[in-house]
Order: structure tokens, then sequence, then C-alpha cells
């Protein structure tokens, strides 16, 4: 019973693992516009600033780079709408039936994107 709690508790949450490339989940490296290694992690669930940037420093400590000086620690919550359509709406009159007011625009779908950037005080290869 507490196992399934404790499962359930946790599958909403930010977890760690590489990034796929496609949905914005994982972790990665890149480099910035001065040539410096960035680490990031990135999640479209909930998570908190310590929780994502903490993965981000995980990662640093798995590639060893642990004793490398962090320049910037870059904290964005970016909010995207990935479905926008337009809605019809009618009104039902007595003896005429449905008639159209207007189109209304609606986001089906909306998202907040967590990100933590690490710049390393080192060279990106």
């Amino acid at each position: 019973m507490l196992t399934a709690g404790l499962v359930l508790s946790l599958s909403g949450c930010a977890g760690y693992q590489p990034h796929n490339g496609q949905e914005p989940y994982g972790y990665f490296s890149t480099r910035s516009e001065d040539g410096y290694l960035q680490i990031g992690y990135e999640s479209w669930r909930p998570g908190s600033r310590e929780r994502i940037c903490g993965f981000a420093h995980r990662r640093v400590r798995e590639l060893n780079l642990e004793s490398v000086n962090v320049l910037n620690e870059h904290w964005e919550e970016q909010y995207e709408h990935a479905y926008n359509r337009e809605q019809t709406a009618y009104v039902h009159t007595p003896n005429r039936g449905p008639r159209e007011i207007g189109l209304t625009a609606a986001y089906v779908s909306a998202r907040v994107i967590r990100r933590c950037l690490l710049t390393l005080e080192q060279a990106a290869d």
C-alpha cells in the first residue's frame, strides 16, 4: 500500500534521464556563444528550480567535471502552447435553430518547460 502511494506521488514529477532530442525532457550538453561547455536539464513535468538544477549538477558530477567552476546558473520557465485551434460559437434560438455567432481562439494544450543551464569554465569540444 505504501509502495503504491510512493509510485503515484513520484510519477508526476521530473525524473532524471538523457534528453531524447525531441521532447523538452532530460539532460543535455551544448556550447555557449563564448565557446564554454554548458550542461543543462529541462522538463515539462512539474519540478522546482532546486530539483531541475540539481539534475544538471548531477550530470556535471557524472562527467567528472565537479572541479570546474560554474560561471553561471541560468533558470527559466517557458510557457508553451502546443496547439491552437479556432472554435465556432453557436447560439440556439427557438424556431430558428442554431446560428453561428463568431470564431474564438482556444489553446488546446499548454505546458510549462522548466530549464536549468550551467555554464562551466571549460571550453566545449
